[in-house]
């Protein structure tokens, strides 16, 4: 398969890499080209969310939104997708780098994914999480996030990184 998950070990939607087999062979696109290539990425966030109950409806709303607005550059925003076997973040790019969802693969917990994901996120504009799970919460702050009260909706904690912030290693 082509895009199997055995095979596709990275992908950034709008400024994506995407390398690929067990030899460590890499090919390097500027951006997905096609709409096979972003169905394979949402679906398999969306069978990842299901299989492990991973706000599941949630994530099924923002992968519909990143279908429908990924190929309209008219849009002020921007949709970043990083996905590879062990796991995958879906952020909202504006004024700010929103971290809207990130999903690490059991196996891959503790490891480092997600130091690896902010040291290969773009890092012009701050990067905003708002969550309530304490396990995100102690990550964020062992990462260099700071505290800056809670979501507009009340419901949870907003935590910033700005620029100029170095992420610390977990």
């Amino acid at each position: 398969m082509l895009y199997g998950k055995t095979d596709a070990t990275c992908f950034f939607l709008n400024q994506i890499v995407f390398s690929h087999d067990s030899k460590r062979k890499r090919v390097v696109m500027p951006y997905i080209t096609t709409i096979e290539q972003l169905a394979f990425v949402l679906s398999s966030i969306v069978e990842d969310a299901k299989e492990h109950n991973f706000y599941t409806k949630e994530v099924a709303l923002w992968v519909i939104c990143v279908g429908q607005t990924f190929f309209d550059k008219k849009l002020p925003m921007k949709h970043l997708i990083r996905y590879d076997q062990n796991g995958w973040a879906i952020f909202l790019e504006r004024e700010s780098i929103e971290l809207k969802f990130v999903f690490v693969q059991p196996h891959a917990r503790r490891k480092g994914w997600f130091t690896n994901l902010l040291k290969n996120t773009p890092r012009h504009k701050p990067i905003l999480v708002c969550t309530k799970e304490d396990a995100m919460v102690r990550t964020l702050i062992a990462t260099g996030f700071t505290l800056h009260g809670k979501s507009t909706d009340n419901k949870e904690l907003r935590f910033e990184l700005h620029p100029a912030q170095k992420s610390c290693d977990v």
